[in-house]
């Protein structure tokens, strides 16, 4: 079965690049700002900074093969804060918190 967000995943990327051209337009500081935390080699940019902050959390989760149906379950049940509070009482980790 596939998700909502699946399912229109065109109408997604459709509405994404209209967003991005109505703040280009809006908001143009923003892209020069953007543009501004290049990494420039003899004056010309190679790496964009924020592009590639995005690309590495848009391929990380396939990366580590992250089941995004399993996290929901696991911040849905009580026990990721069980072990942190129990976790706090040993000597241990009395020691980090």
């Amino acid at each position: 079965m596939t998700s909502i967000f699946e399912r229109f995943l065109h109408l997604w990327v459709v509405l994404c690049i209209i967003a991005g051209i109505l703040l280009g337009k809006m908001a143009p500081g923003v892209a020069q700002y953007l543009d501004g935390l290049a990494i420039y080699v003899k004056g010309a940019p190679v790496v964009s900074i924020p592009i590639a902050i995005c690309l590495f959390f848009m391929m990380y989760p396939i990366m580590v093969k992250i089941d995004f149906s399993e996290v929901v379950k696991a911040g849905r049940s009580g026990k990721p804060y069980d072990i942190c509070y129990e976790g706090k009482k040993t000597p241990t980790g009395k020691a980090f918190f």
